[in-house]
């Protein structure tokens, strides 16, 4: 548009430079007519001055400021902000200055009648008045009706002024062909004053040449900054706007016109190809930034390339009007129109532009797109809604935030029997039957203002006094604000249909116990979920939950109690899903559950992790609290099959499979998984034969006091004696059987072997503890007891006093209540003992020690293995003997492998102790000899012998610590491939001694910084060995050792002078 407008420039300079120079050339040949007297001819020249020249170029500039005037109109009409209105207004003022000076000097010089400048004047004034009014209304933002003042009364104006104008010019002329004949009457003026009146013209033409060429490129240059207004305001605001050229059309229906076409209309839907032809001669020259941004375009070039993809299919019926609106010389076209986005959007639009009055300005013709695609979805849903009230079967009922009605639609007159008057104005209660409590209308309400909506059947009352049954949806309408402004209430009578199908339906359909749905309807919601996933591509979950040790609960608390935990179950399950999926029982403690609308795994993930969650929590029955879990299989659809039955199949391996992941937990089912599932089937066959075929034996290790060297006792282990694969390790065949029947029955055939063994012992007068482990499953069935007490009575000779069972601590955090009268029960009424084993790997608390009367705490072998090295374990390990000897229980640790170790705990306190450093499990026949042969480790028996006070344990403690590491970085250094860098990592576990020894302040603070130096020399020695020997492929030599054993050798001198020292206090 910018080129356009410079081309036009540099024509309009071209052609008024040629006109001029055709004018010097014309008053050069009119002064060689000049044969007037001097005189005479000096007052021609002063007339020629006072009028045709300087009154004609007033005109023109006044004309021209006019024009101008004009032009700068329409600047403040699009004017998009105050800061363009101001300046538009601000050059329509100063053109109008001009316009009174000029006038001034055409009414001083004109020669002609004054009433005509009068005219012209006063036709001014008037258009004067127009701009004024236009100025008010722009800024009154009446930006429409500006633009239709403007374009009309306004422009009519300015083409009544032109006509005055064009009068006052021609009058000009007119006189300046009179004085020119005159001039060639005076036929006497000598050839001195001919060249000098040449050369005055000619001097007089140049200047005046020059001085209009300079008012136009003036007026140029006012044009080009008011176009660049106006591009400015073209790519800047919000509604799309084309720059079409409609010139060659133009010329096309003016053909069509001379042709006889009178209907064009009729005409081009007659000649479509022609309407057609037409279309494609329109070019857009540019759009602006909005319309890049409605149509999905990145730039201009990429949007005009592929503006034929834009139209929508009423293109060409617009295009006609568009026509016809030219045709006609309709000032203004408005139509709806269909575009499409570069991304296939549907667009709704208005399509406007103003029929320029001249045919070059239909050269760049600005058509408007205004988007109303909302509008239109908002009216098509308004229209709907009212279709919806009016013609809806469901009573719509709709009062204020005070809960007045304020409409109901006749569907709600026809359930009720009351009129819309007679209902208007009153409160929904008038319709109420009394058959619901108030408490139920405070839920209601709660739930409808917490929530927003309430869905559910009420029973109401008819005008009649007929009570109905109706399903009810109240939702609440709410302002911008979140101000509830109405209430909404949508129902429909359902009495006849509830009466009829509610009792068939549920007996047919639903479980009576839980009221869930059972198999039958299991099967239906299953056809309907399924056809849905295939609509929408969706996966459709099909799990199978089973409840976790339920059955304990029907054994303890009785069936009624069982029941009514079921039917809680069945209640959270309910409220764990969406309304869409569906929850069944199919008996037992199983459930069934369809989650449809599933779109990836992690979503099906996080519904199974809220349906645990929701099932896990605690139950209250009975005034009794029931903890139980739950674990879920699940098979998806279609991935996992198509059909319910198989679907639910696979459901099932996977539930098993989360079982043997500990159960509270879900699986999905996985082909390779249920392969391993049925191996674990047939290695459950296995154990099971094992078990009739006597293939499993008891391994046995001493247990001894280290302080006194005693054997206290013997821990049974069992092991699988394969016939074909030999030995087995209990790691690889107890973990398949727990949380089956099987591991009830090898754990029966522990204990009576156990008592078998001991009985052995007892007869070779061999007097110890024997111990066996009992899994958690087999220590709270119920009939354990039972069992336990029939084996006693098998091996009457045993003294059940010297017979002890070891339970997990972690299976004691179920019913803890349960779990103390159990062992209260094999204490007092059996006599048998109970070791809490691995104490400190489970939830070890206090409530434990105090409310489980166990004999023994078993110290977990994987705190006792690293106590040495893990100053966390060494605190664990303290922490475990504290509590102890606090609830007067004995103490055992398990996993001795060093006669380190043992000294460690000797010093902290533990004097019973099983381990490799004492025995490996062996087999019975080997077990008699040991004890025969069995010698008390004497580094123990001496440690024991000598009595130590507090500080001197800790420097004893600390020195073991230090030797430990000592020889794990020797060993390190001199390339001892199982020594690692954690065990020569010493820094950490020494700063928390140095804490321990100020916190107890069992030293002097002298004493401990010493040890601190020293340490820190042995550590910057050690550290530097270890870096060398990191990079270096060789071991470390014997004389960089000595300087290692040099330091070390200084740290414990000053251990061994505060153990002197505290001994002699």
């Amino acid at each position: 548009m910018n080129d356009f407008g410079s081309s036009q420039a540099k024509s309009s300079i071209q052609v008024i430079s040629l006109g001029f120079i055709i004018i010097i050339l014309l008053v050069v040949l009119f002064a060689f007519m000049a044969v007037q007297e001097n005189k005479k001819h000096a007052d021609l020249n002063d007339k020629m001055y006072k009028h045709p020249f300087s009154v004609s170029i007033a005109v023109l500039e006044a004309n021209g400021d006019i024009l101008a005037m004009h032009r700068y109109m329409k600047d403040v009409v699009l004017a998009s902000n105050k800061g363009d209105l101001d300046v538009a207004i601000s050059l329509v003022n100063q053109h109008e200055h001009e316009v009174y000076r000029h006038f001034e000097l055409i009414k001083d010089r004109f020669l002609g009648d004054k009433e005509k400048i009068n005219v012209a004047f006063t036709t001014f004034v008037e258009w004067k008045s127009i701009r004024d009014e236009v100025l008010a209304l722009k800024r009154n933002n009446q930006d429409q009706l500006a633009a239709s003042i403007t374009t009309g009364k306004g422009a009519d104006h300015v083409k009544k002024l032109n006509q005055n104008m064009r009068f006052l010019i021609n009058f000009a002329g007119n006189k300046a062909l009179e004085f020119k004949n005159s001039s060639q009457d005076s036929h006497d003026l000598s050839k001195t004053s001919f060249y000098y009146l040449l050369i005055f013209t000619i001097l007089s033409s140049i200047l005046t040449a020059f001085l209009v060429i300079f008012l136009v490129r003036r007026a140029e240059s006012s044009r080009n900054e008011s176009e660049e207004r106006f591009e400015a305001i073209f790519n800047n605001t919000e509604v799309s706007i084309w720059s079409e050229d409609f010139s060659t059309v133009v010329i096309a229906l003016e053909k069509l016109r001379q042709e006889g076409v009178e209907d064009l209309k009729t005409h081009l839907y007659e000649n479509i190809d022609l309407a057609w032809d037409l279309a494609a001669m329109v070019k857009v020259n540019s759009v602006n930034n909005a319309t890049l941004k409605l149509f999905g375009a990145t730039s201009q070039a990429e949007f005009i390339s592929n503006i034929d993809k834009t139209f929508g299919a009423d293109a060409i019926d617009v295009f006609i009007n568009e026509m016809c609106a030219i045709w006609s010389n309709q000032e203004t076209f408005l139509s709806e129109a269909n575009f499409q986005s570069l991304d296939g959007k549907e667009i709704q639009a208005l399509v406007s532009f103003q029929t320029p009055s001249s045919t070059n300005n239909f050269r760049n013709v600005a058509v408007s797109i205004v988007d109303i695609s909302d509008h239109k979805r908002l009216e098509k849903k308004l229209k709907l809604s009212s279709r919806v009230f009016s013609d809806t079967h469901e009573g719509i009922i709709i009062t204020d935030a005070d809960k007045i009605i304020v409409d109901v639609n006749p569907a709600f007159s026809d359930i009720t029997g009351y009129s819309r008057e007679e209902v208007i104005g009153k409160t929904p209660n008038i319709l109420s039957s009394g058959k619901q409590q108030p408490q139920f209308y405070t839920i209601m309400w709660k739930q409808i203002t917490e929530l927003g909506y309430w869905q559910g059947e009420i029973w109401n009352r008819r005008k009649n006094g007929e009570i109905y049954a109706e399903l009810l949806t109240t939702s609440t309408l709410k302002d911008s604000d979140g101000q509830i402004v109405n209430y909404l209430g949508m129902f429909s009578d359902i009495t006849h249909s509830k009466r009829q199908q509610e009792s068939m339906q549920r007996m047919a359909h639903y479980d009576p116990l839980t009221g869930l749905p059972n198999r039958t309807l299991l099967h239906d919601r299953f056809n309907q979920a399924i056809a849905h996933s295939k609509r929408s591509s969706t996966l459709l979950a099909v799990c199978f939950l089973d409840l976790d040790d339920f059955k304990p609960v029907n054994d303890i608390y009785g069936h009624d109690a069982g029941d009514k935990l079921l039917i809680e179950v069945a209640h959270r399950l309910q409220l764990a899903l969406r309304s869409e999926d569906t929850v069944s029982r199919l008996g037992g403690d199983e459930f069934s559950m369809l989650l449809g609308d599933i779109k990836s795994t992690s979503q099906c993930y996080e519904m199974l992790e809220r349906i645990i969650h929701s099932v896990s929590a605690t139950y209250f029955i009975d005034e009794n609290s029931i903890d139980i879990s739950a674990s879920i299989g699940v098979s998806l659809s279609p991935t996992d099959g198509v059909e319910l039955d198989s679907l639910l199949r696979h459901a099932d391996q996977a539930m098993y499979q989360a079982k043997q992941q500990g159960k509270k937990n879900y699986q999905l089912f996985d082909l390779e998984q249920a392969q391993k599932t049925s191996l674990l089937h047939v290695k459950l066959h296995e154990i099971q034969q094992a078990l009739i075929n006597n293939e499993f034996c008891l391994y046995y290790q001493p247990k001894v006091n280290m302080a006194s060297g005693k054997l206290i006792g013997v821990e049974a282990l069992i092991r699988w004696q394969h016939p074909v694969k030999g030995l087995i390790s209990p790691l690889k065949f107890l973990p398949s059987i727990e949380g089956t029947d099987i591991e009830i029955q090898v754990g029966e055939w522990v204990i009576d072997q156990g008592m078998t063994q001991l009985e052995r012992l007892n007869n070779r007068g061999i007097n110890i503890e024997m111990s066996v482990n009992v899994s958690a499953m087999q220590f709270l069935n119920t009939c354990f007891l039972d069992s336990l007490n029939a084996a006693l009575h098998r091996h009457q000779n045993i003294d059940s006093h010297h017979f002890k069972l070891e339970v997990l601590e972690s299976s004691t955090l179920g019913n803890l209540e349960r779990i103390s009268k159990i062992i209260s029960a094999c204490r007092n009424d059996l006599g048998v003992k109970i070791a809490l084993d691995d104490f400190g790997t489970g939830y070890s608390s206090l409530s434990h020690l105090r409310q489980l009367p166990a004999d023994t705490i078993k110290i977990d072998q994987s705190f006792v293995r690293d106590v040495l090295i893990d100053p966390d374990d060494f605190a664990i390990i303290d922490g475990v003997i504290g509590l102890s000897k606090s609830f007067s229980r004995n103490v055992i640790a398990e996993g001795v492998e060093s006669t380190e170790h043992g000294l460690m705990l000797l010093l902290m306190g533990c004097n019973n102790a099983q381990g490799y450093a004492i025995s490996k499990p062996m087999p019975a026949n080997m077990l008699v000899d040991w004890i025969k042969e069995y010698k008390p480790n004497q580094t123990w028996l001496n440690s024991s012998e000598v009595e130590m006070t507090l500080p001197v344990k800790r420097v004893k403690q600390l020195e073991l610590i230090l030797n430990h590491w000592l020889k794990n970085v020797v060993h390190f250094l001199q390339g001892d491939m199982k020594a690692t860098m954690d065990e020569c990592v010493m820094s950490c576990h020494f700063d928390k001694w140095i804490i321990r020894f100020r916190q107890e302040k069992l030293f002097e603070d002298l004493w401990i910084n010493e040890l601190q130096q020293a340490q820190n020399v042995v550590h910057f020695v050690a550290e530097e060995l270890i870096s060398n020997r990191q990079t270096s492929s060789y071991p470390t030599t014997k004389d960089e050792l000595t300087k290692l054993h040099s330091a070390f050798k200084i740290l414990l001198s000053i251990l061994d002078k505060q153990v002197v020292l505290e001994c002699k206090k």
